[in-house]
C-alpha cells in the first residue's frame, strides 16, 4: 500500500454508488452513424503535449478524458484547467481508446522528473476488468517511486446502460470502490455532480464538465499541498 508521502492523484472517474444516474430519456444523444473506414494502426505512444509554467511539473496520465476530447481548446481540458489555475508546467501522456494496460505499458517508459505529481485517470475504456485495472495502477504507483500523486475514479457514461442495478453500473461501482479501498489517501472523487448538459457526447465532455472534475483536483493538491 502506498504511503502518505506517495500522494499522486489516479483518476479513475465517476463513483456510481454517489453519482448521478443517467438515462437515455434523460439526455437525448442522436442515434450514432457507423462508417467504416480503413484499419488504423495502434499507435506508438503518447503524442507529445505540454505547457510551460512555473514550479512543480504536473503529469497527466489517461485516455481520451484526459486528452479532453470534447472541450473547446487544451486550456479548457483537465490538464489545462488544473495546470492553468496553479501556474504550474504540465505534461499529458493521454490516448484516446486505450485501456489502462495500454496506458501502463507506456506510462512505465517514460522518464519522470523527481519531484513530479501525476495525476492518473485511467480505466474507463476497461472499467468491467476491475483485477485488470487494479494490477495496471499498481505497476504505473510503483513506476512513480516516491512521487506524489492522487487517484481519481471513473465517471459513468451518460446513458442509461451504466444506472445503478445495471451489469454495467455495477462493474463501475466495483471499479471505483476497488480505487477508494487501494488509495485511500490518494483517490479523488469526480464527477458525481455531472449532468446531461455538461457533455458533449454520452461519454466526453465539455467545457463547464472538465471544470467540475478539476474543481475536486485542485482542492486534492492544495489539501495534501503537492
Amino acid at each position: 500500500m502506498l504511503t502518505a508521502l506517495l500522494r499522486v492523484a489516479l483518476v479513475s472517474g465517476l463513483t456510481l454508488a454517489s453519482g448521478a444516474a443517467f438515462g437515455r430519456e434523460d439526455c437525448d444523444w442522436p442515434v450514432p452513424v457507423s462508417t467504416p473506414g480503413p484499419a488504423q494502426p495502434a499507435p506508438s505512444s503518447f503524442p507529445d503535449v505540454s505547457a510551460p509554467g512555473t514550479g512543480t511539473e504536473l503529469i497527466f496520465l489517461g485516455d481520451s478524458l484526459t486528452a479532453g476530447t470534447g472541450s473547446s481548446s487544451r486550456e479548457h481540458s483537465l490538464p489545462g484547467l488544473t495546470a492553468g489555475e496553479l501556474g504550474r508546467p504540465y505534461r499529458v501522456m493521454a490516448m484516446g481508446g486505450q485501456t489502462s494496460t495500454w496506458l501502463k505499458d507506456e506510462f512505465v517508459k517514460q522518464d519522470l522528473p523527481a519531484d513530479a505529481v501525476a495525476v492518473v485517470w485511467v480505466g474507463r475504456i476497461n472499467f468491467t476488468d476491475t483485477a485488470g485495472v487494479e494490477n495496471d495502477l499498481a505497476e504505473i504507483a510503483n513506476h512513480l517511486g516516491n512521487r506524489r500523486f492522487l487517484v481519481l475514479t471513473v465517471i459513468a457514461k451518460a446513458t442509461a446502460d451504466e444506472d445503478p442495478g445495471t451489469p454495467q453500473g455495477a462493474s463501475l461501482a466495483a471499479l471505483n470502490a476497488m480505487i477508494r479501498d487501494k488509495y485511500p489517501d490518494n483517490y479523488v472523487e469526480v464527477g458525481v455532480d455531472l449532468g446531461c448538459a455538461d457533455h458533449t457526447d454520452p461519454v466526453h465532455l465539455n467545457d463547464a464538465g472538465y471544470k467540475k472534475i478539476a474543481k475536486p483536483v485542485l482542492a486534492a493538491i492544495a489539501r495534501h499541498n503537492m
